[in-house]
């Protein structure tokens, strides 16, 4: 069980992080969720993206298990659609939070100028990476119980390899790019 919550927690954080990353590099938002926690505990940009990632995924394999409190009972009962549906509202509820937090207490005192001032769009920013990470989370604990067959239909193991290989191969894409962004001297962001 506690494999299941480790590797869905690590799954979702990675799906929440590309989806942050894709945000700030179209420049809708400030969302670089990873550096800004880096920054955050380093106080410079510079070097912050191996220390960020790695706060970032302790904290978002902690929250899985908060939202495992309520998914593998569902599970458990044989619902499918019902821990889908409650993880995705419960990261809306999670990221409204965040995102309230960050505009109202935490962007003015950031040390890093880059991440100060966070508005309306960064907030929505998280929201979104909030409810990506409780849908990706809900999928991930029902595929590493064997059970998104059955979401699918009876369609056997084959969804659940396809589900693994594509978050895996997007999420190695997505921090390959990070990396690459953070050391090269042709970053994409100021």
């Amino acid at each position: 069980m506690h494999l299941t919550i480790i590797l869905s927690g690590f799954i979702a954080s990675l799906v929440m992080m590309g989806l942050m990353q894709l945000i700030t590099l179209s420049k809708i938002a400030e969302a670089d969720m990873v550096r800004a926690i880096g920054s955050l505990i380093t106080r410079r940009l510079h070097n912050c993206f191996w220390i960020g990632l790695a706060a970032y995924l302790l904290v978002g394999v902690g929250f899985s298990y908060l939202y495992a409190l309520f998914i593998l009972p569902m599970l458990n009962d044989g619902l499918l659609l019902a821990p889908v549906a409650a993880s995705t509202l419960a990261g809306l509820a999670h990221g409204g939070i965040v995102g309230f937090a960050l505009v109202i207490e935490v962007s003015d005192r950031h040390p890093v100028k880059r991440f100060r001032n966070a508005g309306f769009q960064v907030a929505l920013a998280h929201i979104a990476g909030h409810i990506a990470y409780g849908f990706a989370l809900a999928l991930s604990m029902i595929a590493l119980n064997g059970k998104l067959g059955a979401l699918f239909s009876q369609l056997g193991q084959t969804p659940a390899a396809i589900f693994a290989s594509v978050a895996a191969l997007i999420a190695l894409g997505l921090l390959v790019l990070s990396a690459w962004n953070e050391n090269s001297h042709h970053n994409v962001l100021p």
